[in-house]
């Protein structure tokens, strides 16, 4: 997890070399290997390219009844004066 500003501490690791991987949706994953050595402090930046991003939208839906014997029946006259 990261501050507002995508500051990131981590304290007390035993040295080794470890896999350090930044992940938000949207964006490709990126990944790091950070070699971490006894007393030493590092920075260890990221740049993270935009990833594909892919919505699906289903729309559903019935249509209206229409009874042909009441639609054919109907007729507007108007009478003009």
């Amino acid at each position: 997890m990261t501050d507002a500003d995508g500051t990131y501490r981590l304290a007390n690791l035993p040295p080794g070399t470890y896999e350090a991987r930044a992940e938000l949706s949207g964006f490709e994953t990126a990944v790091r290997s950070v070699p971490v050595r006894v007393g030493a402090t590092l920075t260890v930046d990221f740049n993270m390219s935009v990833g594909s991003i892919e919505e699906t939208i289903t729309v559903t839906g019935e249509a209206p009844i229409v009874d042909p014997e009441r639609a054919a029946s109907r007729s507007t006259s108007a009478t003009r004066r």
